[in-house]
């Protein structure tokens, strides 16, 4: 989960406009990284991504160089529907009966 992007409001929008079922949504990269590939003829989904460029400081004492947003471009992500390859590990999947470690963790919230 750690790979996957936190994306913006309005990128939320954009990728919910293009693809109301989307669940996981990464670039072409990342999904290669976590081992599995996009699907041959799969159109992406077209997001905004920031371009960042480094400039010199406005305080005249200070050397060092910060990052400022000056524009955007479109790139394209996908949906793990539009993927194939490893599954993706799941997490926090509570399976079976809890029997005796109810008791305990109620005692431990009233505590």
């Amino acid at each position: 989960m750690a790979k996957f992007h936190r994306y913006s409001f309005q990128n939320i929008l954009l990728i919910a406009r293009q693809s109301p079922q989307a669940t996981r949504v990464a670039g072409f990269h990342t999904w290669r990284s976590v081992g599995r590939f996009v699907k041959k003829g799969e159109k992406g989904l077209m997001i905004l991504a920031p371009l960042v460029r480094k400039v010199e400081s406005a305080d005249a004492c200070s050397t060092e160089k910060e990052s400022r947003i000056f524009g955007f471009r479109a790139v394209y992500v996908f949906d793990v529907n539009q993927t194939d390859g490893a599954p993706l590990p799941t997490i926090g999947v509570a399976q079976g009966e809890p029997g005796e470690y109810l008791s305990r963790l109620e005692q431990l919230v009233h505590e």
